[in-house]
């Protein structure tokens, strides 16, 4: 099934794309920073984070290749993000990637230039942890259907 071929697509581009943000530590702790959580807890978080990662690229390509393993991994990654889908992007974290996206993108200065020099950056911080989570819980909750569906596990080996 082509289903098969695109989830593990997703898996594979969102593991690495995320590898490579993980790969910044210093940026992670100053997102979840001491405001957020302690540093042992980050520490955790992020560990957890890069094994979930791993664990993705790894049943992306199983997924591909219509292993059950790899169908089964997916489906625990997707019960774990369902599950913890605001701890995922929380307010606090959110509203540090703004900041930190305006000190190095400019974000404000880009949003000045359509005529909102009193526009505040964070406001968006609200939405989108609503979106975040929205998405989250939709995507995640039609992947685990999809992997778990009995036509779907007869075509895995």
């Amino acid at each position: 099934m082509i289903g098969l071929a695109v989830i593990g697509a997703i898996f594979i581009i969102t593991s690495v794309t995320q590898m490579l943000t993980l790969s910044n530590y210093d940026w992670y702790v100053q997102v979840f920073g001491q405001q957020y959580l302690p540093p042992t807890l980050i520490a955790i978080r992020y560990v957890g984070s890069c094994l979930q990662r791993i664990l993705g690229l790894a049943a992306g390509f199983g997924l591909i290749a219509r292993y059950r393993w790899a169908a089964q991994i997916i489906s625990i990654i997707s019960a774990r993000s369902i599950i913890t889908a605001y701890w995922k992007n929380p307010y606090a974290a959110v509203k540090n990637m703004f900041v930190l996206g305006d000190r190095v993108h400019g974000y404000g200065r880009i949003i000045a230039g359509f005529g909102w020099h009193h526009f505040e950056i964070t406001v968006l911080a609200w939405p989108t942890v609503v979106v975040l989570t929205i998405f989250n819980v939709l995507f995640f909750g039609w992947v685990f259907w999809y992997c778990n569906k009995p036509k779907i596990k007869t075509l895995l080996r």
